[in-house]
């Protein structure tokens, strides 16, 4: 979710911390705002054994870095205070997600390659008595946004970016696959756009409609007929999608039991976080460093897949436009069935949300010569600019009669 940078003073506490045995005068800003979310500013000194609302932060020992910035044992480094919209599934699986991360930093094997992994550390986390909000207290990642800094960077620093975050994903991946779809804590995911939102039509005559999306996924699914018929299928039926249609998008799915992963599934440029450093500095040979990459409530169990398609995914402003396309370059020869689960998630996006659609027909198309061998994967890269004409020509090679009247026919622009 986009957060707005923000340097409003807060006049008091924010709310439900109690006490936090820190002075939140001027010095405390608001560093970022969202929909449902507040982000503060905490400047050291923390007292790590304050008592908090509802839990006792954990024990801190200071590191090195640490001790080098505040020159104080005692104290935390700067910190972020977020505070959400509480949530059970949410709130655990992003809190999980940090403590499993923030462990990964200190204490994983040299092999994992991990030992720097660019998460913020948590220092506690905490619900409101009242069960309306989810606090979160880490590390506030040092240096700028990545969308902040886009229009300052050359095309080889936004290049070394998205190769370094690719990198690191890629790594996470290797270390840990998965055996069910579910976040770091065994939750249900969330639903994160994976299967597409439908509309259950009500009082018809009047035309109204709502749409129903569920905050999850709907089982911790294990194999990719599990996956099918408690997502996909019900969805695509409910929304009218032909049978012939339906069996296609099945027979070119894209595995999920063999490729899932841990992975964090919205790397939009908010959630990276850069620094440029300084002039000649020989730790950072591009001019630039990942110093973190923040906000891991979508992170899970996913296929791999999943993480590439969701790259494009959202894209309403030009800098997000630039710089996943940056992105999916660096990350395409990285993740099996790249392409493949791409074009086959825009299919599914399509006909739920436009069940005749012709061209998620001719993409469905392109997509079965492809799993054929009748398809390069050049030219599944160039799905999206394929013209009416080609979208034809595409339905007609691929389908005989039958599925011809389904795909065509029955097909609308």
């Amino acid at each position: 979710m986009s957060l707005q940078q923000n340097t409003t003073s807060l006049p008091a506490a924010p709310p439900d911390s109690l006490n936090l045995n820190l002075s939140l005068t001027s010095a405390t800003q608001i560093y970022a705002h969202g929909a449902d979310r507040i982000v503060w500013s905490l400047p050291p000194p923390y007292n790590p054994t304050a008592q908090t609302n509802d839990i006792l932060p954990p024990p801190y020992t200071p590191t090195p870095q640490d001790n080098n910035k505040n020159n104080n044992n005692n104290t935390l480094p700067t910190t972020i205070l977020k505070r959400t919209a509480f949530s059970p599934t949410n709130s655990a699986t992003e809190a999980a997600t940090h403590h499993f991360l923030t462990n990964l930093t200190t204490t994983a094997h040299p092999s994992l390659k991990l030992a720097h992994f660019p998460s913020p550390r948590v220092f506690a986390e905490w619900t409101s008595r009242d069960k309306k909000h989810h606090y979160l207290l880490e590390e506030q990642v040092p240096g700028t946004t990545l969308g902040a800094a886009w229009p300052r960077l050359t095309m080889r620093q936004k290049v070394a970016v998205a190769e370094e975050v690719s990198s690191w994903m890629a790594r996470l991946a290797r270390a840990f696959p998965g055996e069910k779809m579910e976040s770091v804590c065994g939750r249900r995911l969330l639903g994160n756009g994976f299967v597409p939102a439908y509309m259950v039509i009500l009082n018809a005559d009047e035309g109204r409609g709502r749409e129903v999306s569920g905050d999850c996924l709907g089982g911790r699914w294990r194999t990719d007929e599990e996956v099918w018929r408690g997502e996909f299928l019900p969805r695509l039926r409910g929304m009218g999608v032909e049978e012939r249609v339906v069996r296609e998008v099945r027979r070119t799915m894209p595995p999920v039991e063999t490729e899932l992963a841990l992975t964090h599934c919205d790397l939009y440029h908010g959630n990276v976080m850069v620094d440029t450093g300084e002039e000649g500095d020989a730790e950072y040979p591009d001019g630039i460093q990942v110093t973190g990459i923040i906000d891991w409530e979508s992170a899970g169990y996913w296929p791999k897949w999943f993480q590439f398609a969701r790259i494009t995914y959202g894209v309403d402003e030009e800098v997000d436009d630039e710089w996943k396309w940056v992105l999916s370059e660096a990350c395409r020869r990285r993740i099996p069935f790249a392409d493949h689960g791409r074009v086959w998630w825009d299919v599914v996006t399509t006909l739920c949300e436009r069940p005749g659609s012709m061209t998620a027909r001719a993409w469905l198309a392109l997509l079965g010569r492809f799993v054929d061998r009748g398809a390069t994967e050049a030219e599944l890269r160039g799905y999206q600019r394929m013209t009416r004409e080609e979208a034809r020509r595409e339905i007609e090679r691929q389908a005989d009669v039958g599925v011809r009247r389904a795909f065509y026919l029955a097909g609308t622009p």
